[in-house]
Formats: C-alpha cells, structure tokens, sequence
C-alpha cells in the first residue's frame, strides 16, 4: 500500500505537465494572408499605381517581405499582425490606383465633350 501513495505525486505532477503542454497554442503560418496581401499588390501593380498608392503598395511589399522572414522563423503570430498591416497598405493602395483610373477616364471623357463641343 507504501508504494501507490508514494507514486500519486509523480503521477499528479505528470498530468499536470501533459495539461500544461496540451494548453499551449501554436499559431500556423498565416498563408492566407500571404496570399491575400500579395494578390493584393498584384493587382495595384497591374493598375500602374503613381504617388501615395506606389508609396503604399512599396510599404506593403516591405511588410510581406518581412512577414515571410518571421514566418521562416517560425514567429507567426508576429507574422499575421504584419500581415494585417500590409493587406491595408495593399488594398489602400489598390483603391487609390482605381481613383486615378477613374479621373483618368473621366478627364478624357470631358475632353472628347469639350472636343465634340467645339466642333458642333
């Protein structure tokens, strides 16, 4: 009977150690994000974004570019918040870049007005 009182401590503080280790969360690689920021700067680059959407579609690169060292470093939640920042660059910087289309269009569609104007 010595013996199983003697062996309910170890057991105890082994099951504590199992809990203790289960609670622990890893973070997975924010892939997701990765590929969402960088579809992101995909697009405004296809836009041909100039001023403060260049600037910003610059910073969410860098902030990509980092993201990816953190991941590989296996720093992942690190990463995602990151990640979150540069998905904002991105999309500001898409939407700045369809602004600029936008003006463009209509600019040129006020000038073919003003040109069909002078002709009549």
């Amino acid at each position: 009977m010595k013996l199983s009182e003697d062996c309910g401590a170890p057991i105890i503080m082994l099951a504590a150690a199992v809990l203790f280790c289960g609670c622990t969360k890893t973070v997975p690689p924010p892939n997701d994000s990765l590929a969402s920021a960088m579809d992101t700067v995909r697009a405004a680059t296809s836009l041909g974004v100039t001023g403060e959407a260049e600037d910003r579609m610059r910073r969410a690169k860098s902030e990509i570019d980092r993201a990816i060292g953190l991941m590989h470093e296996g720093k992942n939640e690190e990463a995602q918040r990151l990640l979150s920042r540069a998905n904002v660059d991105a999309e500001l910087a898409l939407e700045l870049g369809r602004e600029n289309v936008m003006l463009r269009r209509a600019r040129d569609a006020k000038a073919v007005v003003e040109s069909a104007r002078q002709g009549d």
